[in-house]
């Protein structure tokens, strides 16, 4: 899952969404994925919680601008991480 080389193709992608007060992503596995495993853009109030990424190439949990605010991202699990020359410079 994911596409290598494709910014904005991640398995997990929250974009734009403004204010999700009552969303999650919870207990969810995201492995062998070419491009990040769960971003989030733009989104705020989201919460991330007991995820786990195996085999990821990037940043597993990315938060994408640093604008987004009051978002929860709790008791996840990031392994096999790889790094990825394609993915933006951060």
């Amino acid at each position: 899952c994911g596409q290598a080389f494709n910014l904005g193709r991640y398995p997990i992608n929250l974009h734009m969404m403004g204010s999700v007060r009552k969303s999650y992503i919870r207990g969810c596995a995201v492995h062998r994925t070419f491009n990040r495993a769960i971003a989030i853009h733009g989104v705020n109030h989201f919460r991330v919680l007991n995820n786990v990424a195996c085999d990821n190439m990037g940043h597993a949990f990315f938060i994408e601008d640093a604008a987004e605010t009051h978002n929860r991202v709790e008791g996840n699990l990031a392994m096999v991480t790889r790094s990825s020359p394609s993915l933006m410079n951060t």
